[in-house]
């Protein structure tokens, strides 16, 4: 089917978005919807006017931020962002943090600023050959987090609600655990990394007392949702020392508030939610949307296609 005559409403804080897109879609219409400074008493869904927001109701095809979504799951289908782009910094990310931990540079940085050259301190490391990482979630980005780490010889395990068929099981994967294997599954990993979406399944798996369970030292990385454990949970595991260290980059509420003991707790790392910042790539955001669109307008298949009876 030809774009020709074709309209998408973009709507979007993406610097160039547009621009992106209507270089990668010379032939469609690419229609710039912008949050206005307005009263205070016309902003109504997502600092839109009543008009803009008819207008983005009335309109075929949108690119949003996904803060209007609440507003427009019951009517249309809605597709997230998949990008090899996005994958591959969450796993470089993983990765990171995964020799960061590992070689103390945290450590190395504070001995840094105190004048000490203390090779005791930071000399005893693994490498990630000696590492068994487990990850929970195995789609697009799971897939390439156990790509990133087999290529480092890292032994891999995924963590998946159901076991999925053989052709659809990831080489870079050496064992693969249900949803009911949770406690066996925590047993074996060196480092466990979440990267699941948040659903009515996953809210608050990992809390409790499930991570007693954990292999001893065992490492959380959280790169998915925060609300997989709460922020009281991380701290009693990290206490009672079910897990040696936790590295997150998203928590149960965010911002954090500043009292949250896992500001200053000395066996928590914290960044704010930027493992896999786009927001300053909108080539990526351009070049999945106009794959998803070409899809779109031949009837096929679209990736990323969210089903909110699941959560994701």
């Amino acid at each position: 089917m030809e774009t020709a005559g074709r309209t998408v409403y973009v709507m979007s804080v993406v610097p160039d978005l547009s621009l992106k897109l209507r270089n990668k879609l010379p032939d469609v219409q690419v229609i710039d919807v912008k949050r206005r400074d307005v009263p205070q008493m016309e902003i109504t869904r997502g600092g839109l006017t009543e008009d803009d927001f008819q207008v983005l109701q009335d309109a075929e095809v949108l690119l949003i931020d996904n803060d209007l979504l609440p507003q427009l799951k019951p009517r249309i289908p809605i597709s997230r962002m998949v990008s090899k782009s996005f994958s591959q910094l969450m796993a470089e990310y993983v990765l990171g943090s995964i020799i960061c931990h590992e070689r103390s540079w945290m450590t190395s940085r504070q001995n840094q600023l105190k004048s000490e050259w203390n090779k005791a301190a930071v000399m005893k490391y693994r490498s990630l050959q000696d590492l068994t990482v487990g990850v929970l979630g195995m789609g697009i980005i799971g897939r390439e987090v156990a790509k990133y780490l087999r290529t480092f010889n890292s032994t891999v395990h995924a963590y998946t609600r159901t076991a999925p068929p053989v052709e659809s099981k990831s080489i870079h994967v050496d064992k693969y655990w249900r949803s009911d294997e949770l406690p066996l599954f925590l047993q074996q990993c060196d480092y466990i990394v979440n990267i699941l979406p948040s659903t009515s399944e996953t809210r608050g798996m990992l809390g409790s007392d499930i991570l007693k369970n954990a292999k001893k030292n065992a490492v959380l990385i959280n790169v998915g949702r925060g609300d997989v454990i709460s922020e009281a949970d991380i701290v009693k595991a990290l206490d009672s020392g079910w897990i040696s260290a936790a590295i997150l980059d998203v928590v149960e509420k965010e911002p954090l508030s500043p009292e949250s003991l896992l500001w200053t707790h000395p066996k928590c790392i914290l960044t704010p939610h930027t493992a896999a910042v786009v927001v300053f790539r909108p080539e990526d955001i351009a070049d999945a949307f106009s794959r998803n669109y070409q899809d779109f307008l031949q009837g096929n298949s679209i990736s990323g296609t969210i089903d909110f009876s699941r959560g994701y």
